[in-house]
Formats: structure tokens, sequence, C-alpha cells
């Protein structure tokens, strides 16, 4: 497992390919399907992973505040 330099948090970086992580969510039947459930990839890793596994996905963005600060 790499880390980004510097930081403290599993959350930050992805534990495949190791580049930062960003916040994202999959719903949890997809998810359980193809990852570890205390896993943490990034999103390019997973669309990796369902590529191998025959699935196709589409990503969107949705943009919402963080009010919890």
């Amino acid at each position: 497992m790499k880390n980004i330099k510097g930081s403290s948090y599993p959350e930050n970086f992805c534990w495949q390919c190791g580049n930062p992580n960003v916040t994202w969510y999959a719903p949890n039947e997809l998810w359980n399907k193809l990852c570890k459930r205390e896993e943490i990839i990034c999103p390019l890793c997973f669309q990796k992973r369902a590529n191998k596994n025959g699935i196709n996905l589409i990503f969107t963005t949705e943009v919402i505040q963080n009010t919890k600060n």
C-alpha cells in the first residue's frame, strides 16, 4: 500500500494506485461486488476493476457544499 507524502489519513489516498483520493460514492451492491468492505480506492481504479469484471460504468458529478466545518 502506497501513501502520498505527508498524508496521515488512509482515506486521502487510493490503496490500489497510491494517488490522491477524492470523496465519492458507489452504491453498496456495486461496491460489494468489486471491493472488500474496508478498502479505499479512487474512482479510476474502481472503473478499471469494474471493466475487468465486465461492468460498464458511467460516472456523474454532483457538487454539494460541505457544511460540517
